[in-house]
């Protein structure tokens, strides 16, 4: 994975600047990214700049082979991880069954400062653990983004993060781990 990441930071160098993000790309994004920092607290975690496309363990490989997930509540409840309501669970899945044949987020475009809260850094650091997302797949009210943690050469793990539309913007809602190394 740690090659993946550095590959999509080479493209980004060789191939120019990246694609700005549209809005409301951005939007998901920024509310994942928040959502994120909430949960952790004062933990710092490094934002790498790239957009990795979608992987065959997450965003691609649900759209061509209609996994079920099971889904886990976002943020995690006070009494630990727990699974969704399994209507909504249904629900998520049938939307990444949807995707199939949908045009999936491209790699190519890149986060910027101004997304990213405190205490969490944009970039890569030597010692500090890696966080990696996908552009968004939005589907109506609903958005996947997949992450991938990293935390040392053979220690990561991943998943795809379920965002609904609301009125004061998107939030997150659930989670299903896709892969642990």
């Amino acid at each position: 994975m740690r090659t993946r990441v550095a590959l999509l930071a080479a493209g980004l160098l060789l191939g120019g600047a990246a694609q700005p993000i549209p809005e409301e790309s951005r939007a998901v994004l920024t509310a994942l990214l928040a959502g994120e920092s909430a949960e952790r607290g004062d933990q710092a975690l490094c934002v790498t700049e790239a957009l990795a496309p979608p992987s065959e363990h997450g965003l691609a490989g649900a759209a061509l082979r209609r996994i079920a997930f099971a889904w886990s509540a976002m943020p995690r409840p006070a009494d630990g991880a727990r699974l969704v309501d399994p209507s909504l669970a249904a629900r998520l899945n049938q939307l990444l069954g949807d995707l199939r044949g949908a045009r999936l987020p491209k790699a190519g475009m890149a986060i910027d400062a101004g997304m990213v809260p405190a205490p969490f850094r944009l970039g890569f650091r030597r010692g500090c653990e890696t966080l990696s997302l996908s552009g968004p797949a939005i589907v109506g009210d609903f958005a996947f983004v997949e992450r991938s943690f990293h935390c040392g050469p053979r220690c990561g793990r991943g998943s795809i993060v379920a965002l609904q539309r609301r009125a004061r913007g998107w939030a997150p809602i659930a989670v299903a781990q896709t892969w642990i190394s």
